[in-house]
C-alpha cells in the first residue's frame, strides 16, 4: 500500500496551508481584520491549525493526521484533527537565517515501509540555537526515521552536506540551505541542496570563484565537488542514501556524484517536484549536455 505522499496533496490542502501559516503569524485579536481573502468562488481559506511555531514543511500520515515541521525548536508536531496531538520528535537544530529543520519526506511504500526522512541542520551545542556559528562543518543532514505509530525513532544518517560559511572578509552566514525533500516516480530520493554561498564546479565555474584554477574555492578546498563543496545541487539517492546505479556517472566509478546543479539558492518545493517528475526521463539529453560534461572530463583525467 503506498502512503498519500506530497505529490498527491491538492490546491485546496496547499491553500489550507498556507492559511496554517497566517495563523502561526497573526495574532487572533488581528487574524479577522488582516486574515487572507479568497477571490475564487469555489475555493475558501480557513485555519486548520494554530499555535505552530516557523512551519515550514509538512507530510500526511492520514486523513486529517499529518505531520509538521517546526524550523527554529527541531520539533515534529503531530496534527490529528486540527490540533497540534503530540511532539513526535525533537531534534537540537541551528536555525540561523535559513537554517533549521527544513524537509520531510516519506518513504513511498509507507506505511507499510514506515521511514520518513527528515532535512535538517544540526546545532553544535546539544540544544537548538540560533548562533551563526554553531553548526559542524558538515551541519546539514539528512537522515532517515521510523514511524513507530507514535514517535519517530532514529535509524540511520543518508549524508551530510556544508553549513558552515566563513569566507574572508564576510561575516558568518548561514543561509541558502535548501531543504526540500522528495520522492520521485522512480522510487529515488531526490534532495535540494542550497548553493551555501559556494561559488565552485557546481555552479559551472571550473575553477571557482576566482577564475583561478591553482587557487582553492574556499579555506576547506573546492572547487572541486568534494564533500564540503557539494552544494546548488539536486541529488538523487536510494532510499539507503547510497548512489542509484543509474545516476550519471556511476560506472565512471563517480558514486557520490549523485546528481544536477541547480539554479536558484534556497529552493522552491513546486520547482524540485516539477525536476523530479522530468529527471527520470530526459536528465541524460538535457542535464548532461549543460554541467556533468565537466564533471566527466575530469573524472576522464583521474
Amino acid at each position: 500500500m503506498r502512503g498519500p505522499g506530497l505529490r498527491g496533496v491538492s490546491v485546496a490542502i496547499v491553500t489550507m496551508f498556507v492559511a496554517m501559516l497566517a495563523a502561526v503569524t497573526i495574532v487572533p485579536e488581528q487574524a479577522a481584520a488582516q486574515g487572507p481573502e479568497m477571490l475564487h468562488p469555489r475555493l475558501d481559506v480557513r485555519t486548520v491549525v494554530s499555535g505552530l511555531n516557523q512551519p515550514t514543511s509538512m507530510a500526511f500520515l492520514g486523513p486529517n493526521d499529518f505531520l509538521v515541521l517546526e524550523k527554529a525548536t527541531g520539533k515534529v508536531q503531530r496534527v490529528v484533527n486540527g490540533a497540534i496531538a503530540a511532539t513526535v520528535l525533537d531534534l537540537a537544530v541551528n536555525s540561523n537565517s535559513e537554517r533549521g529543520l527544513l524537509g520531510i519526506a516519506l518513504h513511498p511504500d509507507f506505511p507499510a515501509n514506515p521511514g520518513v526522512y527528515l532535512f535538517w541542520t544540526e546545532s553544535t551545542t546539544g540544544a537548538d540555537s540560533g548562533v551563526v556559528s554553531n553548526v559542524p562543518l558538515l551541519g546539514n543532514r539528512v537522515d532517515q526515521f521510523v514511524w513507530t505509530g507514535a514517535t519517530l525513532a532514529f535509524d540511520h544518517n543518508l549524508i551530510r552536506l556544508r553549513a558552515f560559511q566563513a569566507d574572508p572578509g564576510q561575516p558568518l552566514r548561514g543561509n541558502h540551505d535548501g531543504g526540500v525533500l522528495e520522492f520521485g516516480p522512480d522510487g529515488k530520493l531526490y534532495l535540494f541542496m542550497g548553493d551555501n554561498g559556494r561559488r565552485g564546479q557546481m555552479q559551472n565555474l571550473p575553477c571557482g570563484w576566482s577564475g583561478d584554477c591553482a587557487m582553492a574555492d574556499d579555506q576547506f578546498g573546492g572547487p572541486q565537488p568534494d564533500d564540503a563543496h557539494l552544494t546548488g545541487v539536486i541529488l538523487r539517492l536510494n532510499d539507503d542514501g547510497s548512489a542509484p546505479m543509474d545516476n550519471p556517472f556511476f560506472a565512471a566509478g563517480a558514486a557520490s556524484v549523485t546528481g544536477w546543479p541547480a539554479a536558484t539558492h534556497a529552493g522552491w518545493k513546486d520547482t524540485v517536484k516539477h525536476l523530479v517528475k522530468v529527471m527520470p526521463v530526459e536528465y541524460r539529453q538535457v542535464l548532461a549536455k549543460q554541467h556533468l560534461d565537466t564533471e566527466a572530463a575530469r573524472l576522464a583525467s583521474v
